[in-house]
C-alpha cells in the first residue's frame, strides 16, 4: 500500500447477492454513520470502527475475483457518502450496474443509481 492509496473501512462483502439489484451481484457493506437514525437496520454499522480498513487496491481484486458471474454491485452501510473519496474512487474503477443506498438524503431514492 502507498501512503497515498485510501482506505475503505469494510464490514462485509458477499457473492452473489440478488436482492440488492438485478442480477448477481456484490454486495459490500461500509461503516460510519453519524446520522443516528431511529430504527436504523444497520445499527452496528454506524460505528466506523466495527469494520476493517481496506485498500481500494484490494477490495477492486476482490470484485475482480467475481468477474466471470459478476453483472454489478451494490453498496450500503453505515453511509457510503460518509467514505465518498474512497467509494468515488472504486466505482470508478469497477464497472458493472452500480446501486448506493443511502440514507443521507429524504426526499431523494434511498437507492441512487450510478
Amino acid at each position: 500500500m502507498t501512503s497515498s492509496e485510501k482506505l475503505l473501512w469494510c464490514y462485509g462483502l458477499a457473492f452473489p447477492v440478488y436482492s440488492l439489484g438485478p442480477g448477481p451481484r456484490l454486495g459490500l457493506w461500509v461503516t460510519g454513520c453519524k446520522r443516528g437514525c431511529r430504527g436504523c437496520q444497520s445499527y452496528n454499522l454506524q460505528d466506523k470502527k466495527a469494520g476493517y480498513p481496506l485498500t481500494i487496491t484490494q477490495v477492486c481484486n476482490r470484485i475482480l475475483s467475481y468477474n466471470n458471474n459478476l453483472q454489478g454491485i451494490s453498496l450500503s452501510g453505515g453511509e457510503p457518502f460518509e467514505q465518498i473519496n474512497a467509494v468515488s474512487i472504486l466505482l470508478k474503477q469497477i464497472s458493472g450496474f452500480k446501486i448506493l443506498f443511502t440514507g443521507r438524503f429524504k426526499r431523494a431514492s434511498r437507492a441512487t443509481y450510478l
